[in-house]
């Protein structure tokens, strides 16, 4: 009895530790040899891990909203939405770069942020087209180059006529 109350007492010391893990799409590990590395730090170390696996469209259903946010997300800030594909690094990278350039020091000055996002998620991303960020930034400082060039020609007509 006494021992019993001993390895009751020692156990009362340590926590009990319970960790319900989804491990959907996963292979898992066999618990008990988990909770061995654990032995003398909680109070129970065979059953740590508990491995659940929720539904599959549960699941799926919860990709499909995440996937509809970034979207409209994508949308309200101004860069054309990617093709659909779940958890597509490609529309985590936009999500990363929207978030960016919506803060007031980073938003783009001198280039349009629709144009370059255009150039850089569908074109370079999407298509591996390696020279959309150049031709996008040649095609916009033509675009610039012209329209000055017609602005300085007109003020100089306007200036001449005031003469």
């Amino acid at each position: 009895a006494t021992s019993q109350s001993a390895l009751v007492e020692k156990l009362a010391k340590f926590p009990l530790v319970r960790l319900k893990v989804d491990y959907g799409g996963f292979t898992t590990c066999n618990p008990q040899r988990f909770g061995q590395r654990f032995v003398d730090r909680v109070a129970n170390p065979s059953d740590i891990v508990l491995f659940q696996k929720t539904k599959v469209k549960k699941r799926e259903e919860k990709a499909a909203q995440e996937a509809a946010k970034r979207k409209d997300k994508c949308i309200a800030s101004g860069m054309p939405p990617l093709p659909d594909a779940e958890d597509d690094p490609a529309s985590q990278i936009q999500d990363l770069v929207a978030d960016f350039l919506q803060g007031g020091k980073e938003s783009l000055r001198l280039l349009p942020q629709q144009d370059m996002n255009a150039a850089v998620f569908l074109e370079f991303v999407a298509k591996d087209n390696k020279n959309a960020i150049r031709n996008q930034v040649e095609a916009s400082l033509k675009r610039t180059q012209t329209y000055l060039a017609t602005e300085s020609a007109s003020a100089l007509v306007a200036s001449a006529d005031r003469k």
